[in-house]
């Protein structure tokens, strides 16, 4: 059973190290379509295009999204390293450590702005008339407060921990 569960946090941590790059691609991503949203050659194009809404109109809101996707990225970042280092040390065979709280209550703080800045793209989307085909979703908010809850177990089982490390 230990050994399923090693390779496990391994395949996990191998998911992580690809996502981390993966989110640094997009950033690449993200801006180079930005700086290219500038080009007269797209701008001719969404002009040409006939769709229902204006020219102007869409091309704000393309832009806007490139926009919250390079904000995003920061966060993923932050959020995808924290984790990282929480499966550390579950692999490492002792997940129930001080930092482990204070990791969990800064992914829940990164969750919270990717919601915030999901909340921006269903505005780039409304200005657009839902070409991006966004909808709200209740299941990120919740996420947020399970982990903010989370990291307030995790903190106080730490102090229990220790309180009881020290009694012995």
């Amino acid at each position: 059973m230990v050994v399923s569960e090693s390779r496990a946090m391994k395949a996990v941590i191998t998911l992580l190290r690809v996502l981390i790059i993966l989110n640094l691609v997009a950033a690449g991503f993200f801006l180079l379509l930005l700086v290219g949203s500038y080009a007269d050659i797209v701008q001719t194009k969404i002009q040409q295009s006939g769709a229902d809404v204006s020219p102007a109109a869409l091309l704000a809101s393309v832009r806007l999204v490139m926009t919250i996707g390079l904000l995003s990225v920061p966060f993923a970042h932050v959020l995808l390293i924290r984790l990282k280092a929480i499966v550390g040390t579950v692999q490492a065979g002792d997940p129930f450590v001080a930092d482990n709280a204070g990791h969990l209550k800064t992914i829940a703080w990164t969750l919270l702005a990717l919601q915030l800045l999901d909340v921006g793209f269903g505005f780039a989307s409304a200005i657009a008339e839902e070409p991006f085909g966004w909808t709200f979703s209740l299941t990120g908010w919740l996420a947020v407060i399970l982990l903010f809850v989370l990291a307030r177990v995790f903190d106080h089982g730490t102090r229990m921990r220790e309180e009881l490390a020290g009694t012995v």
